[in-house]
């Protein structure tokens, strides 16, 4: 199980921490014009933006190897 890496100070992430979420709808359209729209809870998205500054060596090594077993993005 992956587990996301530690600072130093025992912290998770450094200031700006920036979360956006996503959804998505579906929309069907009828044969006399109308349209039905549902959420789709299955195409929602939840993205992070985190930006570190001044991390030690073992420090930035966690964070890269962690990108690397978690494949990516």
């Amino acid at each position: 199980m992956l587990v996301y890496p530690q600072l130093g100070s025992g912290a998770l992430s450094q200031f700006p921490v920036r979360r956006r979420r996503t959804l998505r709808t579906v929309a069907n359209y009828t044969a006399d014009g109308r349209a039905i729209k549902l959420p789709d809870p299955a195409g929602a998205v939840t993205e992070w933006s985190l930006q570190y500054a001044g991390l030690t060596d073992d420090e930035a090594t966690a964070l890269e190897q962690f990108f690397a077993a978690a494949e990516g993005t």
